[in-house]
């Protein structure tokens, strides 16, 4: 194997496979593209896999797409030039590739092969942007160009400095490209910022803007909104760069709104010690019918969490104020979590009779015969439970206000059905029942004292 290199221009070489069928060997890389596993098959097409490698300075994708290299290579036989101008677009990894047959009918047991790549030109060159010391300047996001097309016609180059890191201007040159005279010109800290026009680049490696003489600004530090909050209304399903925060698919979910205020209103190049007002307002509701809410936490560096719990009530959660002093770094609002809360329901009823009478009783003087329901989340209130003839007491809850015990007041008769009242199956966090559920009194609720009672099944009407 032979190669030589000049920019994107190279010589591979490879030598004749000798088997019908057999494998050739692993070429070394040029400008980051090997040929692996090469043969000639029994039909005389050639077959190899072409291994590329990305170099540093191309981009992994742009808008999207994955970056791309053309590669051309001529094929030779037994030293003489065969074919030329083949061409394959490939990205990064490994890819199959077939050519063939040749008009000189190859023969895999005495013929020379060579592979010869002439050129590899990926598609896009990556701009950095660097002082003299070739340190990182900062650059604003949206405002920048990240990356160019690998071509001879000339593209343009901008980039806005922030005017809260540097407070004067400086001069740049271009890099990595082939103007002649170089591009070189005065830079502009913030308001449009600076245009390169027609740089071309030179295609193997960087297109470097280097920045000189810029100083830094004041120490001063921003009020940042993420997440696409914003000082209007945001609706929750206009929320961006969630992760793996969920919003509810309801829509009235979807179509609750936050909004975010500073005072003073331009919360940008704040001085340490800045004392800043912050309201976080909500909006919209969830109506009594929905059977959910909604919780939505955001953080505030520095500060608290901040809650806000939509009930299905109607109502709107109250604004939260914060007053927060500024820093040596920058304050950042942000969606923490996105949680649907659902409301309790009754999951198990267990009746046990325990004073020697036939169904549940409660004679007066006599109340020992109780109704023991479990609900999945903890309650805020005991319900009540409705029906005729049984009555209860107000019921008794556990510590934890999932399971609440009743005692009978007045007998019941076999086959009766008992109601929840869903006005009040409320759980902790004020999320109210809309369902209906009920369950129903069997003929006997043995065995009597010390058993574990009779369990039946609550269901949703």
């Amino acid at each position: 194997i032979s190669t030589s290199n000049d920019k994107n221009t190279a010589d591979l070489v490879y030598i004749y496979v000798q088997e019908k069928g057999g494998r050739g060997s692993v070429s070394d890389p040029v400008d980051g593209v090997s040929v692996v596993d090469p043969y000639i098959d029994r039909n005389g097409y050639i077959r190899f896999e072409l291994d590329v490698e990305r170099p540093e300075y191309v981009p992994e994708k742009h808008g999207g797409t994955k970056s791309q290299a053309k590669i051309d290579y001529d094929i030779y036989v037994n030293g003489r030039f065969d074919d030329h101008g083949t061409q394959f677009t490939a990205t990064d990894g490994e890819g199959t590739y077939r050519f063939g047959p040749l008009s000189s009918n190859l023969d895999p047991e005495k013929d020379e092969i060579e592979i010869r790549i002439t050129k590899v030109v990926w598609d896009r060159i990556t701009v950095l942007y660097e002082d003299e010391d070739g340190n990182t300047v900062k650059t604003v996001a949206g405002k920048t160009t990240t990356d160019i097309a690998n071509d001879t016609t000339g593209k343009n180059i901008g980039f806005t400095l922030d005017a809260n890191d540097y407070k004067a201007a400086g001069t740049y040159t271009v890099t990595g490209v082939t103007n002649d005279p170089a591009l070189t010109g005065s830079v502009t800290v913030g308001g449009g910022g600076t245009n390169i026009r027609n740089a071309v680049p030179a295609g193997d490696d960087y297109v470097r803007v280097v920045i000189t003489g810029l100083e830094a600004a004041a120490e001063n530090y921003d009020v940042i909104l993420k997440n696409g909050l914003k000082s209007g209304a945001t609706a929750l399903s206009d929320l961006t760069d969630l992760g793996d925060i969920t919003v509810p698919a309801d829509s009235a979910a979807q179509a609750l709104t936050l909004a975010v205020t500073t005072q003073p209103s331009t919360a940008t190049g704040l001085a340490p010690d800045t004392v800043v007002g912050l309201t976080i307002t909500a909006a919209q509701n969830i109506a009594a019918s929905k059977n959910f809410g909604v919780k939505v936490t955001l953080g505030v560096t520095g500060q608290d969490d901040v809650v806000f719990v939509w009930k299905n009530d109607g109502a709107v959660p109250t604004k939260k104020d914060i007053s927060l002093t500024i820093g040596h770094k920058d304050v950042e609002v942000w969606v923490k979590s996105i949680e649907q809360l659902d409301p309790a329901k009754p999951t198990k009823v267990v009746l046990t009779e325990v004073d020697g009478k036939a169904g549940l009783t409660g004679a007066a003087g006599n109340l020992q015969d109780t109704i023991v329901v479990t609900f999945d989340k903890a309650l805020a209130s005991v319900p009540t439970i409705t029906g005729s003839p049984l009555t209860t007491d107000a019921g008794q809850p556990s510590a934890d206000k999932k399971t609440v015990t009743y005692k009978v007041t007045a007998d019941t008769t076999s086959g009766e059905t008992a109601t929840f009242a869903t006005t009040v199956i409320e759980t902790v966090d004020g999320i109210k029942q809309v369902d209906v559920y009920q369950f129903v009194i069997p003929a006997s609720t043995s065995p009597i004292a010390g058993g574990e009672g009779t369990t039946v099944t609550p269901t949703k009407q």
